[in-house]
């Protein structure tokens, strides 16, 4: 992304104003950069939970997507005799949802900011919670 600021003006900015256009540039990158992962974790949610169904992915209904803070790098999902480490991660709870012929079934996915996306439905894992989370989006 490029973004190219012209103007009719005889004034150069000023050093400070430059800067402060940068740190806007910067954060808006950023922003976009954090949208991009978020869409591309729930896309890959998406067709991982189509594959294990075996319908479509458009058939899938994200029904919220909340940031969070997992207690530890396997998401919360411990298994016995595999080893994460105990550093709080970063990531998204995603929760989707499949009509299904007894009503909407939901699916639970955790994922990391690296892309690292995992199903909670047949692990066998004990499920912990995030330590930290914000406000679910839609």
């Amino acid at each position: 992304v490029r973004v190219t600021f012209v103007g009719r003006g005889a004034r150069v900015a000023s050093p400070v104003e430059q800067a402060e256009l940068a740190r806007w540039a910067e954060a808006l990158y950023e922003r976009m950069a954090r949208e991009e992962l978020r869409a591309d974790t729930v896309a890959a949610a998406r067709l991982d939970l189509a594959g294990r169904k075996g319908i479509v992915a458009d058939d899938i209904v994200t029904h919220a997507v909340e940031s969070v803070t997992w207690p530890d790098s396997c998401l919360g999902l411990r298994v016995s005799g595999v080893f994460c480490a105990q550093v709080p991660t970063s990531g998204y709870r995603i929760i989707l949802k499949v009509e299904g012929e007894d009503g909407p079934e939901t699916y639970e996915y955790r994922a990391d900011m690296h892309k690292s996306v995992r199903s909670v439905e047949g692990t066998g894992a004990m499920v912990l919670p995030p330590i930290a989370a914000s406000v679910p989006q839609e």
